[in-house]
């Protein structure tokens, strides 16, 4: 038990001091960080996990451990080197350790109990300005981030979307790099978000 506690305060401390180094990042970083905030439907902020981490000691986790698994809702995808029957057998290995083990066995969660993982669809043709001061006083680099939201399922448009970022990445980076002199990192990129 002293082991544990002491692995347990330790993983705390580096947890304390990642949230709280966060203000060292880089500009671009936080601006990533505050676009997931203003479209993720639900997210913990820093700010509550630093206001929580404190409060929680290694016997309150002891005493959690048993109540995560009383109900648990399990999904697999499995790629790579398996055969289709190899994952299936895996994934009733799986299940059966959860839902037939000999400690407790978990039962499925209720429906009204699954997390809804979707972002925040953002109203066509509207700007918005979300500016926040940056974190560290002593860093003079800012940063800039223009998110572009288009329908999932609208082929034509992502593929459109595509070809303007592949054609516009060299121009953007010897503009903003090179010309302008604006900044170190200059990236145009696409990224998935699923669940809109």
């Amino acid at each position: 038990m002293c082991n544990y506690l002491t692995v347990s305060s330790s993983k705390q401390e580096n947890v304390l001091k990642e949230y709280l180094n966060y203000k060292f990042q880089q500009p671009y970083q936080q601006a990533f960080y505050y676009t997931s905030l203003l479209i993720k439907h639900r997210m913990w902020q820093r700010n509550e996990f630093l206001e929580v981490l404190p409060h929680i000691e290694a016997d309150n986790l002891m005493k959690f451990v048993p109540q995560i698994t009383l109900r648990t809702f399990f999904e697999c995808y499995v790629s790579g080197n398996m055969t289709s029957k190899e994952a299936e057998f895996l994934v009733q290995d799986i299940e059966e350790s959860f839902f037939k083990g000999h400690v407790a066995p978990s039962k499925p969660l209720f429906p009204s109990q699954h997390l809804e993982e979707r972002i925040i669809r953002l109203d066509s043709r509207t700007n918005h300005y979300y500016p926040v001061e940056g974190l560290s006083e002593k860093d003079e680099n800012s940063a800039l981030l223009h998110y572009i939201q288009l329908e999932q399922d609208d082929s034509k448009m992502n593929v459109q979307l595509e070809l303007f970022v592949l054609s516009a990445k060299q121009a953007a980076f010897h503009q903003l790099r090179s010309v302008e002199q604006l900044g170190y990192i200059v990236v145009l990129m696409t990224r998935q978000t699923w669940m809109l």
